[in-house]
């Protein structure tokens, strides 16, 4: 096991940023202790049972990304917001369906109303989140655990372990054996974990960095494609907690249906682009958003023509779609740094979302 460790400092939102090589060491080392839910949950995936995949906030951001990885193999799963299955798409949840609910605090207002009617429906429950002692892990079929540990900001430790258990139920519903999950998804945490320590030695020169970047632009949006529509839409919306900063956060391809009309002086927008499949389309993307006059970051294993770049190395898409989110929440530990004496507390809301 590698020592994946960078200098914690004492500010609680970047401390937990800088935390994250460390989860993800802990997420992976400690898959072992959840063999039987993991042996528990392989034997319910392979009765080939409908797949229905749900969340909210930052959980569903990270669904998106394990919703595109089936997707491309060929596996059905049905992607829905808790709010919108628990009041119009209750039908769609037919008896034997496999229920995936992630919440990484377990009480979600939506995601708990959804636990309690499971039963009554029929379907087949599995959690994912921050510990066992809440609500959902009580109501499922099969509880995992991320082991993200206590996180008192916008989700960056909690979004990472996600991924990182995400990850091991589809080498699971590949058919791969539990001891091959857990070896081959520890190793892959390893390598993520030993990429992201090298960012965040300079995470605060990086955040500032890219802040300077971005800055005397009106509008900023984060665009991706494949998993990294996942670290796109979870970095705007940390943006938007931490920083109160309004970041458009979407699908690159959507971004071209309309939003593009916004491109020139005024924009900011910061491509991810870790898809093989897709990176010509991304290279038009910035190509396109430079001849409007915009200022185009790249993050990826490319730079693409852009202004600025943050380079990620490819591991396989859950594990780059945690590397490319790391410089958005540096970005936003660094405007709320500015805004705030101590970033990344909730003012107006909470972390947890209680109420509908």
């Amino acid at each position: 096991m590698s020592n994946a460790v960078v200098q914690i400092e004492a500010d609680p939102f970047l401390k937990e940023i800088q935390e994250q090589p460390g989860i993800l060491l802990t997420t992976g080392s400690r898959l072992e202790l959840q063999r039987e839910a993991l042996t528990y949950l392989r034997d319910l995936l392979l009765q080939d049972a409908p797949l229905v995949l749900t969340g909210m906030g930052s959980s569903l951001a990270a669904l998106t990304a394990f919703a595109s990885v089936l997707n491309r193999r060929g596996k059905v799963a049905m992607l829905v917001n808790s709010a919108e299955l628990l009041h119009f798409g209750l039908p769609l949840l037919k008896e034997g369906s496999v229920v995936v609910a992630v919440s990484q605090s377990g009480y979600s207002a939506e995601i708990v109303r959804l636990a309690s009617l499971s039963k009554g429906l029929g379907v087949r429950l599995v959690s994912l989140t921050n510990g066992l002692e809440n609500p959902l892990a009580r109501a499922a079929e099969v509880a995992l655990d991320m082991g993200a540990g206590v996180e008192t900001g916008p989700s960056t430790k909690s979004f990472s372990a996600t991924l990182v258990m995400l990850a091991t139920i589809d080498r699971l519903l590949e058919g791969a054996g539990v001891d091959v999950a857990i070896r081959q998804v520890s190793d892959r945490a390893e390598q993520a974990a030993l990429l992201i320590s090298k960012t965040l030695e300079e995470g605060r020169q990086i955040g500032r960095s890219i802040s300077d970047w971005s800055s005397g632009h009106m509008t900023m949006a984060f665009v991706g494609r494949g998993a990294g529509v996942a670290a796109a839409s979870v970095g705007a919306l940390i943006m938007k907690e931490a920083a109160q900063n309004p970041v458009i956060g979407m699908g690159t391809a959507e971004f071209r249906h309309g939003p593009f009309e916004l491109a020139g002086p005024d924009l900011a927008v910061v491509v991810v682009s870790i898809e093989d499949a897709t990176v010509q389309f991304d290279l038009d993307t910035v190509k396109d958003l430079k001849r409007a006059g915009g200022a185009v970051m790249t993050i990826g294993p490319s730079q693409l023509g852009s202004d600025y770049h943050m380079q990620t190395e490819a591991i396989e898409p859950l594990f780059d779609a945690i590397q490319a989110v790391v410089p958005l929440q540096l970005l936003a530990w660094a405007q709320a740094s500015d805004r705030h004496d101590v970033p990344g507390l909730f003012k107006i809301g909470s972390k947890v979302t209680v109420k509908e």
